[in-house]
Parts: C-alpha cells; sequence; structure tokens
C-alpha cells in the first residue's frame, strides 16, 4: 500500500460485511470486485462460488450496509476520494452496477487531500463516518450528506484529526472504535465526535501483540445501528 491506496498485488479480500439476510460480502483487492456467499454456503471444509459479483465501483476497499440494505463501498483508486451507494436493488445479480450516489469528500479548505477510504461505520443516528489513514482523518456524513444522486461533492461538518485511523466500529454507548496500523485500537467518546478537532482519545489500547492492527469489531452488535442490533 503507498499513501493509502493499493497499487499492486494479487487479488485477496480487504473487508467484509454482512447483510440483513445473513449473507456476507466481501472486497477483494486488484480485481476491481465486490462478491457475496450466501448464508447457507458459509459452512466449513467448502469451497464455494460466488453467489453474486458486482464491477463498476471502482477499487472497492471497505464495506458497510445502511438501514436500507444498501451497500456502501469505499473507493481506493489512485487519487479517488470517493464512497460508493449500491441500491439494495441492485445487489441481487452479478454485472457492472451504476451506483445511486458517489460522494466525493472535501476539505473546507486546501492542503488536505482525502484518499482511498479506509473504515466506514454508521452511528446510531445514521451518519456515516469514513476514516482516511493516509490523511489521519475521520469524517462524518450525515443523512443529508448521503441523500444526493449522481456525482457528489461534500464538505462534512465534522472532520476530526485521528491519527491515521483503520477500520471503525461503534459500540454501545456510541464511542467510535478504531483500529491503526501502529498496532493501536482507540475509542473516541460521542462528546468527542460532536466537534471538528484533533482530541486525545478517551481510551488507547496497545500492545505489542497487536502488530499492524487493520481492523475490529464489537460484538454483540450494539442497538440502534441501521442494521444490526443487540443479541435477545
Amino acid at each position: 500500500m503507498s499513501g493509502g491506496v493499493l497499487s499492486a498485488g494479487s487479488p485477496g479480500p480487504i473487508a467484509i460485511a454482512f447483510d440483513a439476510a445473513g449473507d456476507l460480502w466481501t472486497s477483494i483487492g486488484f480485481s476491481n470486485t465486490v462478491i457475496r456467499f450466501g448464508a447457507a454456503q458459509l459452512v466449513s471444509g467448502t469451497a464455494p462460488a460466488p453467489q453474486v459479483v458486482l464491477s463498476g465501483l471502482g477499487d472497492p476497499s471497505t464495506l458497510a450496509f445502511d438501514a436500507m440494505g444498501n451497500l456502501w463501498v469505499g473507493d481506493v483508486t489512485a487519487g479517488a476520494s470517493r464512497v460508493h451507494k449500491v441500491a439494495a436493488s441492485s445487489l441481487q445479480a452479478s454485472g457492472a452496477v451504476t451506483p445511486v450516489t458517489r460522494i466525493e469528500v472535501l476539505e473546507a479548505a486546501p492542503g488536505r487531500s482525502f484518499a482511498g477510504p479506509a473504515g466506514l461505520a454508521f452511528d446510531g443516528e445514521r451518519n456515516l463516518w469514513v476514516s482516511y489513514g493516509a490523511s489521519g482523518v475521520i469524517v462524518r456524513l450525515t443523512p443529508e450528506d448521503q441523500g444526493g444522486s449522481g456525482a457528489v461533492s461534500v464538505v462534512p461538518g465534522i472532520q476530526i484529526d485521528a491519527g491515521g485511523p483503520k477500520e471503525l466500529a461503534f459500540d454501545e454507548g456510541g464511542g467510535l472504535w478504531m483500529a491503526y496500523n501502529s498496532g493501536s485500537i482507540s475509542r473516541l467518546s460521542p462528546s468527542q465526535l460532536s466537534v471538528s478537532g484533533a482530541p486525545t482519545p478517551d481510551v488507547v489500547i496497545s500492545s505489542p501483540d497487536l502488530g499492524a492492527t487493520h481492523g475490529v469489531a464489537v460484538y454483540p452488535a450494539p442497538a440502534n445501528l441501521p442494521l444490526f442490533h443487540r443479541l435477545p
């Protein structure tokens, strides 16, 4: 990876996300595809063929589903700062898809490049948070920011200098957890997510055993997120 953008290598999984049916979606680096394995295929000792293979999303990286079952995909094409919204109705069959929305994230002032989204996560208010490892920031895209069609440029109202975050996950209390290449994991509290700036995380977990940390998950899933909820 160079500057947060994948350059060359062999195809392989980058990020995963489950949809409401329990199907597993995976972005495949260097093949420019997103694939789906059905829930019934997710058993030990098998080598299933993907049920759906999608293209037309640039060089897809991180994935997330919203409350309506639409798939959001980060695009790490060199120089890109796009996040694509793929309608739920376009996820049923293989082929090239045309995103409902292609959001280009812009800085409020010159000097910072948003390239290569590294993480996506929805909070309980249906805001979409996007991390950019290369520029070291996370930004908030409100439901209004998400609501356009076609190519849309957005200057996020909240931009937080977070030190180079990768994947993101929200906890039950509304805190945002982030993984880092430096081998640490941190949490920003809800109050720290309400304003732009460079806050000191309210929790930092660091260990040589973490190595280069790229992903985080919270289980059971917190209540009130757009798709998944706590187990009964």
